[in-house]
């Protein structure tokens, strides 16, 4: 028996192989996930897929930091890794056959790649490792999934009824009765994580996009033996929100900690004071974040043709819904909200 590694949606080239994210990882690899590997007795790593973003192409850049910050350093300490292919490390939708993984990382000895649904022996579980399903191995898949006696399902699926982002919950895929028969079924895919009946999803390791704030993320480890879960958090982020209201108490809120490399969002809900606004702003910059946006819903108030309350709003996703709530129409309310916001996931998360 064995403990094992479990990390998932890397995404190495998002946001159109942004630097400031690539630094992001970096920080996360080098100060988090290879210390915890070097001083526990973990035996092997399995990847659940979407090692990276960009399903067309992987620029020079993207994949000298993929082999730099992950790829290497696993094989400079002669450590194990599984990847299951996922639906971003895939060129075509409807086959695994031709992906980033099989192109990329089969110079490295060390690392096992799975294209096609497989039963495995991890360390004396019986194991079914389920790639991303589309329509070249779905009947195979399937088939194993029926057929197997394995305790534990390792994948990158799509199961209805889990959080594909907040207040967002996946509407097709999977049904979550298929994995009824396993111990556990652990999956990427979604970047938040959730369980269900025996069904986790594991979440990716870093904040990514605005979705991603005020989450904790990290990575897992799995006790072959007892099939146990645990944790580990990682502590950094690259988002900030600061609420600004008619008080100067947001000004006291701001650390540079909190705003160095980061992305900050201002979002101003009652008018303050000019002249010491600019001067927070003038502080907020000199602290080198990496963007600053400003939302001012006191502009937002002013329009008389908006009947949105925005006193409470957080975040996109709310902002939709409260005009959809506002307009007068005869289209289904809840049908119409799901299909923006599946656009709307989609924009967040296009190529």
């Amino acid at each position: 028996m064995a403990k094992i590694a479990l990390i998932a949606d890397t995404h190495y080239g998002v946001r159109n192989d942004n630097v400031s994210y690539y630094n992001h990882f970096e920080k996360f690899f080098k100060n988090i996930f290879f210390p915890y590997l070097k001083n526990n007795p973990i035996e092997k790593v399995v990847h659940l897929g979407d090692v990276v973003d960009r399903r067309k192409y992987i620029n020079f850049l993207t994949a000298h930091n993929l082999r730099k910050t992950f790829l290497q350093p696993l094989e400079d300490m002669g450590m194990e890794m599984d990847i299951i292919v996922g639906n971003h490390d895939t060129f075509y939708k409807n086959t695994n056959q031709i992906n980033a993984i099989d192109e990329v990382v089969r110079r490295y000895k060390n690392i096992n790649f799975f294209k096609d649904p497989e039963e495995v022996d991890l360390f004396g579980v019986h194991t079914l490792y389920l790639p991303w399903i589309c329509k070249d191995n779905h009947d195979k898949s399937l088939d194993l999934v029926d057929r197997t006696k394995a305790r534990l399902c390792i994948g990158h699926l799509e199961i209805e009824g889990f959080m594909m982002q907040p207040g967002q919950m996946s509407k097709e895929g999977l049904s979550a009765s298929m994995f009824k028969k396993f111990d556990k079924t652990l999956s990427g895919h979604f970047h938040h994580r959730s369980d269900s009946n025996g069904i986790y999803y594991l979440g990716c390791p870093y904040q990514m996009n605005w979705s991603d704030h005020g989450f904790v993320k990290g990575f897992h480890v799995i006790d072959t033996e007892t099939l146990d879960l645990t944790f580990i958090e990682n502590p950094y982020n690259i988002y900030t929100k600061i609420i600004v209201d008619g008080t100067a108490k947001y000004r006291k809120s701001v650390n540079e900690n909190s705003i160095r490399e980061h992305y900050v969002r201002i979002v101003i809900k009652e008018q303050v004071d000019v002249e010491q606004f600019e001067g927070f702003l003038t502080e907020i910059e000199s602290y080198s974040p990496h963007e600053v946006k400003i939302v001012d819903e006191t502009m937002i108030y002013q329009e008389k043709e908006s009947n949105v309350d925005l006193e409470n709003v957080e975040d996109t996703r709310q902002i939709i819904d409260s005009f959809i709530d506002s307009i007068e129409t005869s289209v289904d309310i809840d049908k119409l909200k799901q299909k923006i916001h599946d656009t709307y996931f989609k924009a967040m998360n296009a190529e």
